[in-house]
């Protein structure tokens, strides 16, 4: 049997802290387990929480807040098994995402997009069962922006835009700025770059900078009040590298997020698939560094086939030896709980996508490009996941587009851990 309880913050007509507070009671003389994440009632609650012996959690997903109270027993379904799980995770579940696997994405010199939109559309109603937030390594893709798809899904986006000197870059920015007028409960943040900070990049770490400055004017000028946070995403090399440490703290000062991309996969200390060791090294090394509030996970994975990587050759691509780790990973508790972190990636790239440089850059996905799942629990199931397939809005696409083939990246997201 599992029984659940859910009340909203008063700003959402719940129950007031008195009620909230008679209910928490109520549950632990019936001796079940309380979860309690309503902010209005924290203070309170937070109080009978820890006379009785129990531990309160706030969740900060969203304005209404969720108490889910489990009793377990035996029969439970995959969804109840996981829902427990997920709410004991330190940390916001969140993956990468790239529309880039689907057969409608202009790769090998296609010079149509037809359809991507609505691929893209059952691709968020895939992850929505297993992600509440989705990181994109672009604004938009073609002239289909993402906002309105994750929006229409439920999904809190990490908001990539790409850095390039083409022309094409102010469309990032202007998609990036449209989403967050239109869709400000959907864009949580704005990232601007992905490993792309010299020597590991083209850009000087000021080159990032003044971008990030430019659309924070931007965002400023144009959607006042907005609260969207923007920062930037490096490996943590490049974070953590003396030679260039006072570029990069210049760099993460102008940050509200400061990312870091951390693989234990492609470390060769690393013990064992299972392993968190080098994780929580290189988190304990950025946290002393550079502001602890501002460190977001953004990406962690292990690829499920391919030949090992150069740089780690004792760490084996498969499929049991990354189920093993994202169970573990399941695990971590970070210093500061309660922030996203992501797995890169959700979808497997195509079999025809020959832009990477070696094969296990294929398969860093929980699924595989057709949309199936590897293996169940992996991913876990998101708790009350909302299975409908909502039509997004997205934008209309102008008619000719041909000026974009051959100037816009048809794959650029490259694991390239060579150096």
């Amino acid at each position: 049997m599992v029984v659940r309880f859910t009340f909203l913050d008063r700003l959402d007509g719940g129950p007031s802290g008195f009620k909230g507070c008679f209910i928490f009671v109520s549950k632990r003389l019936l001796r079940l387990p309380v979860c309690v994440i309503s902010q209005s009632e924290m203070r309170i609650s937070s109080l009978i929480c820890l006379a009785c012996s129990l531990k309160p959690t706030m969740s900060l997903n969203g304005v209404a807040r969720q108490v889910i109270g489990s009793v377990y027993g035996r029969g439970k379904t995959e969804a109840e098994m996981t829902t427990t799980t997920q709410n004991e995770i330190g940390y916001l579940p969140g993956v990468c995402y790239s529309p880039m696997h689907n057969p409608q994405y202009p790769l090998n010199g296609q010079h149509s997009a037809d359809g991507l939109d609505v691929a893209m559309n059952e691709d968020f109603n895939t992850m929505k069962k297993y992600f509440g937030y989705v990181r994109t390594y672009y604004s938009q893709y073609y002239q289909f922006p993402i906002a309105p798809i994750a929006a229409a899904h439920g999904i809190r986006l990490f908001l990539g835009i790409y850095v390039t000197d083409e022309d094409w870059y102010k469309d990032q920015v202007e998609a990036a700025v449209q989403a967050v007028i239109k869709y400000p409960d959907t864009v949580a943040c704005i990232l601007v770059g992905n490993e792309n900070v010299a020597p590991y990049g083209p850009y000087r770490p000021m080159d990032i900078g003044s971008r990030i400055k430019a659309l924070r004017s931007e965002v400023a000028e144009r959607a006042p009040g907005s609260r969207v946070q923007i920062g930037t995403v490096q490996r943590s090399a490049e974070w953590m590298d003396e030679n260039i440490r006072s570029d990069m703290l210049a760099l993460a000062e102008l940050c509200d997020i400061v990312g870091v991309n951390i693989y234990t996969f492609f470390d060769k200390n690393n013990k064992s698939p299972g392993s968190l060791e080098q994780l929580n090294s290189a988190w304990s090394k950025m946290s002393e560094i550079y502001p602890p509030s501002k460190l977001r996970l953004t990406e962690i994975g292990w690829p499920t086939a391919g030949s090992p990587s150069v740089v780690a050759p004792d760490n084996i691509p498969s499929l049991g030896n990354s189920v093993t780790f994202y169970s573990n990973f399941l695990n971590w508790k970070p210093p500061l709980p309660g922030k996203e972190a992501f797995w890169f990636m959700f979808f497997d790239r195509r079999s025809d996508d020959n832009t990477m440089n070696v094969d296990l850059e294929k398969f860093f996905g929980l699924f595989n490009p057709n949309r199936d799942r590897k293996q169940e629990n992996y991913p876990i199931l998101r708790p009350r996941a909302n299975t409908n397939i909502p039509k997004a809005d997205v934008c209309v696409r102008p008619p000719d587009i041909s000026q974009l083939f051959g100037s816009e990246p048809t794959c650029r997201v490259v694991k390239r851990f060579l150096g």
